[in-house]
């Protein structure tokens, strides 16, 4: 899975799309508290990204037809790719070359790559696994605009697969606060919370929280900790966000 350093992948055999699925919401949890306890969002979020749609990699349906072909072509070209970065189809972390411009060249090739799958395969979960790929990748090389956009089309070309949909939500979110655009991160964040189906949706409200007091909207922020605190008053939040919430309070009092 292509991250923004050290991209890795998991190194089980193909599986089918739903047991991807089932994949999501049994680590979510795991994932979330490691975001927590470590507390460091953007390459918190990258992690993310790498071990919930790590499964998926090496997807193969077992539909037939354009689900099945679908598939297929996702799995190859993520093969190829971790291959072309100089690891291998077992890998579970692959450094980054030690020549920068091999990385870039890499990368920009399998942008393409990536977009020809989602283009080929519109409407699938494939192709919005392909999306999710192509837009790191272009996150990676600097193109973050074009990164933003990606996501934003993947998520308009579907409603289904929360899980994934809260993923692209959470890249948004991610190149946000890369820019500094902190009320555009808060408001990418709580989408990914509204998912009911997004297993890291309260660790999502969370940093929506953060990133509109980081905005300036004290008042916005706190209404999402609130909701926080009303829905899932045992989630474990990271202690700076917690902090945070408890200042303004203090402030607002």
């Amino acid at each position: 899975m292509s991250v923004l350093a050290k991209p890795g992948k998991h190194n089980k055999k193909p599986e089918s799309a739903a047991v991807a699925l089932d994949q999501i919401e049994s680590v979510g949890d795991r994932v979330g508290n490691w975001i927590a306890d470590n507390a460091m969002l953007v390459l918190g979020a990258a992690v993310m990204v790498l071990v919930l749609a790590g499964g998926y990699g090496f997807i193969s349906s077992s539909r037939e037809g354009a689900r099945e072909e679908a598939s297929a072509a996702l799995a190859e070209v993520e093969g190829a790719y971790l291959q072309a970065m100089g690891g291998t189809l077992d890998s579970v972390v692959i450094d980054e070359p030690a020549n920068p411009e091999t990385a870039r060249r890499v990368r920009e090739e399998y942008v393409g790559r990536y977009a020809a799958v989602a283009s080929e395969y519109p409407g699938t979960i494939e192709a919005q696994l392909a999306s999710l790929e192509q837009g790191a990748l272009l996150q990676a090389v600097g193109r973050s605009e074009e990164a933003v956009a990606t996501w934003q089309a993947a998520l308009d070309a579907s409603s289904e697969h929360a899980s994934v949909r809260g993923l692209l939500f959470e890249r948004i979110a991610g190149s946000g606060e890369i820019a500094g655009r902190w009320a555009d991160a808060g408001a990418a964040h709580e989408a990914a919370s509204q998912l009911a189906g997004f297993p890291l949706r309260y660790m999502a409200l969370a940093e929506a929280a953060r990133c509109y007091a980081e905005a300036g909207e004290d008042a916005k922020a706190l209404a999402l900790w609130d909701r926080l605190m009303a829905e899932a008053p045992d989630h474990k939040a990271p202690p700076h966000i917690a902090g945070r919430m408890a200042e303004l309070r203090a402030a607002a009092n």
